[in-house]
């Protein structure tokens, strides 16, 4: 249920942290695309949660993450020292 900022859902966690998701539709596999951010303010949490969905709207690809560490030493081994 969107409330009227247009969020989906905002709450209080335990440990006084605030909550809050969006529901982005469907993913390409068919799976419900629900993001979830924690902050310790709800202002914090409803700042966050307006650009998720601005940069959903834009069509930023949200599932992009950061490479791991072993993704970036196999990059490194393949480029900086070949055997």
């Amino acid at each position: 249920m969107v409330d009227s900022n247009g969020l989906d859902a905002q709450g209080r966690k335990v440990k006084g942290r605030w909550v809050g998701a969006i529901d982005l539709g469907r993913g390409p596999d068919g799976k419900r695309d629900r993001r979830r951010v924690v902050g310790t303010t709800k202002t914090e949490v409803t700042k966050r949660l307006r650009e998720l969905r601005i940069q959903a709207a834009r069509g930023t690809d949200l599932a992009l993450r950061p490479p791991t560490v072993a993704e970036l030493v196999r990059e490194w081994r393949r480029k900086a020292a070949p055997l």
